[in-house]
């Protein structure tokens, strides 16, 4: 068995399929976020999208690390019979060391090609009177161990966490239901989907875990009683009750200040030529200048264009990496890639949400699933701050005159997602060289800043913040603020080199 065929055992999935997702078995998830893939010569490349380790995940699975990679040999351990409630034979499933599962009909036909499945211990459940407790455990192992251990009519279903069937339920109909929870995410996560389909058929549901040890085996083994198990939620500590009183906000480091946090998520919006592109390309080649790592994703601007300003912003290329083919944001397979070739990076800019999010729509709930399975997990995985871009159009003519596009599309569910939300407007319409920055949405402990005036020489690329009158008054530069000489004046690159060396120690 390769190594691949041994990760689609322990999961239950089909091994013809070279590329699926499933539960993650190492966390409480009710999506599919872990990805499994064979590799050359059958090794399995498995990869969750929620952040749990590989190896976590490896071990729930009741495999090694290295059987990912080679042959596998099984030795079956037990045999496990589906009855009808007649008694009649209908599925065999066995179970092997290392753990692993088979499935078959009692006829031979492969289960898969079979509609039609029980509960374990069919025959027994329907002979029981309605008044006497129903244990469900997360496999067979665990329900005849308690009817040997307890006597008590316990039962399970195929497949273990997240492969609970609706129509299972209707066998419990009148029933008093118990559900022992394996102790880990997924028990959980499966038990919770299992009781909230039993609450609408069953007379009564609990759910309770081990006393000691993760299932109903160890608890058993541990010399416990039936009485022993404890309730799951009884305690309310389990939620994390705050402290209020001594509750500390953490300080906030930033790679722009405060504009763009560290490790954080920043989206800055604007209309076209509100200089938003510009800025942050600006923004992440100078963290490569000073010693950190960046990526832009430049999926707007003409490849011509992009190579002319990072042509003249010159970023080093050891530290500094540029993007212009298809890019979408909520990608399964693009979010691997860049947690692998991007680690250790401090910032990445996405320009543009439009460009990346091409032909999907900015639901609330759209949202909320990408900031979950995708911005945050890039963040953790990689440490990087991601800066996103996204355009408001233009003014939009009507026959009551201009409408001027002041909101991101999407804004709100977008900002309620993002640490900080900016806002870029062009205030003069014909000068392609200033724009003001003002802050829509401040999530962090940090008080939102009085809008600013920034310019852009027309001979170069680099940022000031300037007065009302034009003139550049101090850099506009990350973690950087250079007040005014109250003496002569200084030329304002002067200015800017020497605070940079005496004050500023790099972006890492």
């Amino acid at each position: 068995m390769t190594g691949y065929e041994a990760v689609c055992d322990a999961l239950d999935l089909d091994p013809s399929i070279k590329t699926q997702t499933t539960l993650c078995p190492a966390h409480d998830d009710t999506r599919d976020s872990l990805s499994i893939s064979e590799g050359e010569n059958g090794q399995a490349l498995v990869f969750c999208h929620a952040g749990c380790e590989t190896a976590a995940v490896v071990k729930e699975m009741g495999l090694e690390w290295t059987d990912l990679f080679g042959e596998v040999d099984r030795v079956p351990v037990a045999t496990y019979t589906y009855r009808t409630k007649d008694g009649e034979p209908h599925i065999y499933v066995t179970r092997f060391s290392p753990k692993g599962f088979s499935q078959v009909g009692a006829d031979g036909t492969p289960v898969k090609e079979m509609p039609v499945r029980f509960p374990y211990r069919l025959d027994e459940l329907v002979a029981t009177r309605e008044d006497v407790p129903v244990y469900i455990t997360e496999g067979e192992k665990d329900a005849d161990n308690m009817g040997r251990a307890y006597g008590v009519m316990a039962t399970s279903f195929m497949g273990g966490a997240g492969k609970w069937r609706a129509e299972y339920a209707w066998w419990f109909a009148n029933r008093h239901v118990i559900l022992v929870a394996d102790k880990d995410d997924a028990g959980r996560a499966g038990t919770e989907q299992i009781a909230t389909q039993l609450r609408k058929v069953a007379a009564s549901v609990q759910v309770v875990v081990a006393a000691h040890g993760k299932d109903a085996t160890d608890h058993i083994l541990a010399g416990f009683g039936v009485q022993d198990f404890v309730e799951e939620g009884g305690d309310l500590d389990e939620f994390g009750p705050m402290d209020w009183d001594t509750y500390q906000a953490g300080s906030t480091e930033w790679i722009l200040e405060p504009y763009v946090p560290r490790a954080g998520r920043a989206l800055w919006f604007g209309k076209a030529g509100s200089l938003k592109s510009l800025c942050a390309m600006w923004l992440a080649a100078h963290v490569a200048k000073e010693g950190g790592r960046a990526a832009y994703f430049a999926l707007e601007m003409l490849p011509d264009t992009t190579a002319r300003r990072l042509r003249q912003l010159a970023p080093p290329k050891d530290r500094f990496i540029c993007f212009t083919k298809d890019f979408r944001i909520g990608s399964v397979s693009h979010l691997e890639k860049l947690v692998r070739g991007l680690k250790d990076y401090d910032l990445i800019v996405i320009d543009s949400w439009t460009a990346a999010r091409a032909g999907m729509k900015d639901s609330n709930e759209q949202i909320a699933q990408l900031d979950t399975e995708f911005f945050l997990p890039l963040i953790k995985h990689t440490g990087a701050a991601v800066l996103v871009i996204d355009n408001t159009g233009h003014d939009m003519q009507t026959k009551d005159g201009p409408i001027a596009m002041d909101h991101a599309r999407g804004a709100s569910a977008k900002g309620d997602k993002m640490d900080v939300t900016t806002l870029f407007h062009r205030p003069e319409k014909d000068n392609n060289y200033l724009t003001e920055i003002s802050v829509q949405k401040m999530r962090l402990h940090y008080p939102a800043p009085k809008p600013i005036w920034v310019s852009t020489p027309q001979d170069r690329i680099e940022f000031y913040i300037t007065d009302h009158d034009g003139r550049p008054r101090e850099p506009f530069w990350p973690g950087l603020r250079v007040q005014p000489s109250d003496g002569d004046p200084t030329p304002i690159e002067q200015v800017a080199e020497a605070a940079l060396r005496d004050r500023f120690g790099g972006v890492r």
